[in-house]
């Protein structure tokens, strides 16, 4: 997932990612709400599944600052 600190960050993973963890229904491309409580996971803790074809932000800092960061 990518963050970029708890004030200002992006708290996300992108299908490739979510599907891994075999939690994220492949029909709605969303977390399964049965398997989190199965597995007593609570939903508000894991990240916001995007495309991985989005640009979701831009590094704001160093060398690299301004390059886009997508999927």
């Amino acid at each position: 997932h990518l963050t970029g600190g708890k004030d200002n960050g992006l708290y996300i993973t992108d299908v490739t990612n979510a599907s891994r963890t075999m939690l994220m229904n492949i029909e709605t491309l969303a977390w399964d709400p049965t398997l989190c409580r199965y597995f007593d996971i609570p939903m508000k803790l894991l990240p916001e599944i995007k495309s991985s074809s989005e640009v979701y932000g831009k590094i704001t800092v160093g060398p690299l600052e301004g390059i886009p960061i997508s999927g």
